[in-house]
């Protein structure tokens, strides 16, 4: 399954959680993302994820206004690369 080996405890769970919290979405021609969005007090998980990905990602963090609160905070983990969204 390419760069991912279900029988690694931490490569099962990142699959896992992509399938139940990720979002995948196409673009023009081969753009898209792969990407997780979690309050900032999980980013350590992201960090986690980066490490278990041998493309590049990024991890960047906002602050808006929600529903629930005025001022939330998460952090986004995105992966562009096409071969690791093809797997």
């Amino acid at each position: 399954m390419g760069f991912l080996d279900l029988t690694r405890p931490e490569h099962a769970y990142l699959f896992a959680f992509v399938q139940c919290d990720g979002s995948l979405k196409a673009g023009p021609g081969k753009k898209g993302a792969l990407t997780v969005e979690l309050a900032a007090r999980d980013r350590q998980l992201l960090e986690d994820f980066q490490r278990i990905v041998p493309f590049h990602t990024s991890i960047r963090t906002r602050t808006r206004r929600t529903n629930y609160s005025s001022e939330h905070t998460s952090v986004t983990w995105t992966l562009h690369a096409l071969a690791a969204r093809r797997i």
